[in-house]
């Protein structure tokens, strides 16, 4: 029986879908960023209305959203049900509303929305034109956008190939597609780390973070000699506190065009 090959996509939602009940036990870089992405943009988000958590996850950005000043809507995307699943959970008559759809294609008219928000999400993309592109189509003119992306030099001690996690793909790459479509307003670079004092404590980590999904090939860590190069990559990155799971993070404040007729 011929088998069809599971798609990046399909691979990235199940992995999630499988972290989604303990994700937020590991997440303590995710919230971090979060909090420090809203303290750093809070004079920044005055928009009333409706705004999109793209890449929602379990909820954080959302509910941090939903409760600034005037804010009406927050419309929570993500891949992945289970993800959603937690988002939703105790916000039963929230006006935050699920939508379960890829960030690459956003089932959302064009120039809807009042604001974007995304905080540890688009680098899932592998695409910065694309998905930089759809974020703008769906905003008004001259509305925000404020992103928090993981960048290249991220997760040291990991496979330096693009089977293993996300791609991770370099700031100039998300910068020149900022630009491309968009007028940046506001950037800076900030660094989150926690530390593991064994290899495997870092595996059980990116496992319940949903970071081992692969592009291609065979699901997992590739067998014993696969783990064994993985647990020597980490024990090469060691520092006094222990092995770092470090992310770069790109944060920055976008503004669309203010007419239409530059973003078609």
């Amino acid at each position: 029986m011929l088998t069809m090959a599971m798609t990046w996509q399909a691979r990235v939602q199940r992995r999630f879908d499988r972290a989604a009940s303990r994700y937020d036990a590991w997440a303590g870089a995710q919230q971090s960023c979060v909090d420090e992405l809203l303290a750093w943009l809070a004079g920044d988000i005055r928009c009333a209305g409706c705004w999109l958590d793209l890449g929602a996850g379990t909820g954080q950005l959302g509910r941090r959203l939903l409760s600034l000043p005037d804010m009406e809507t927050v419309l929570a995307l993500d891949l992945s049900p289970g993800m959603l699943g937690m988002a939703m959970h105790g916000n039963a008559g929230a006006a935050i509303l699920p939508v379960c759809a890829d960030a690459l294609a956003l089932p959302l008219a064009s120039h809807a929305l009042d604001g974007v928000a995304s905080s540890f999400a688009l680098h899932w993309t592998c695409d910065p034109p694309r998905a930089l592109n759809e974020i703008v189509r769906v905003l008004k003119p001259a509305a925000p956008a404020c992103l928090a992306i993981p960048v290249l030099g991220s997760l040291p001690g990991r496979p330096a190939d693009t089977t293993q996690g996300s791609a991770l793909q370099p700031l100039a790459d998300w910068r020149d597609a900022a630009m491309a479509c968009a007028v940046i307003e506001k950037e800076r670079v900030v660094t989150y780390a926690d530390h593991y004092p064994q290899p495997d404590d870092w595996l059980d980590a990116v496992r319940a973070m949903g970071i081992t999904a692969r592009h291609a090939g065979p699901e997992g860590l590739g067998g014993r000699q696969r783990l064994a190069e993985l647990r020597d990559g980490l024990e090469a990155v060691r520092e006094p506190a222990g092995i770092p799971l470090r992310y770069t993070v790109w944060q920055v404040r976008l503004r669309a065009p203010a007419s239409t007729n530059q973003t078609g």
